[in-house]
């Protein structure tokens, strides 16, 4: 089939449709050789004839013309799968990325974690019998009237240490921070 160059660059749908009647199954299975993409390499076809469309006054005869074709496409092609490389990449990026959530959940264990060991080291700087009295009624959860027992002193001094504790532990944390370090280790119950 003969194409008409000045028809095209004159604009002639009706001889463009010929010429993409002509080539558009090669173009189509040029680029499916490199993309092995049903629908894209059809994309790339039909965009590589809108390009040869726009620039149709620019060749100067109908082989430079499809030469340019199939240049398109190929590049097109070659593109594409860049384009998959790359976002593939970037998927396999995502994967080892954790999410908001996950990002918030490790951000809110990581503080959680961060009071808890604060408490743990003020409950250190408590003194003797004090210290040793909160972490028998609080930590390991010794009913008071035990606590009183293994430490042979009353159930009124267990008190009176747990009380001198919590103060001292309220002026560090504040009453607000030390409900919610209390709650989140679970040391309200006693």
């Amino acid at each position: 089939m003969q194409l008409d160059l000045d028809s095209l660059k004159k604009g002639d749908q009706a001889e463009f449709k010929r010429l993409f009647d002509d080539l558009f199954q090669h173009v189509w299975l040029y680029s499916w050789r490199i993309t092995r993409d049903k629908d894209e390499s059809e994309d790339i076809a039909i965009q590589s004839f809108a390009k040869v469309w726009e620039k149709v006054e620019d060749f100067n005869s109908v082989n430079e013309l499809k030469k340019y074709v199939y240049v398109t496409a190929k590049n097109a092609s070659i593109n594409y799968l860049h384009k998959l490389k790359t976002q593939k990449r970037y998927q396999d990026h995502l994967a080892h990325v954790p999410t908001v959530e996950e990002a918030n959940a490790i951000e809110v264990l990581t503080y959680r974690a961060a009071l808890i060991e604060r408490l743990y080291q003020e409950v250190e700087n408590l003194p003797t019998q004090c210290r040793e009295t909160f972490k028998l009624c609080y930590f390991e959860k010794i009913p008071r009237n035990e606590v009183a027992k293994r430490l042979n002193v009353t159930i009124d001094t267990v008190n009176s240490q747990c009380q001198i504790a919590m103060k001292k532990l309220k002026a560090v944390f504040g009453k607000t921070d030390l409900a919610f370090i209390m709650l989140l280790i679970g040391l309200c119950d006693n």
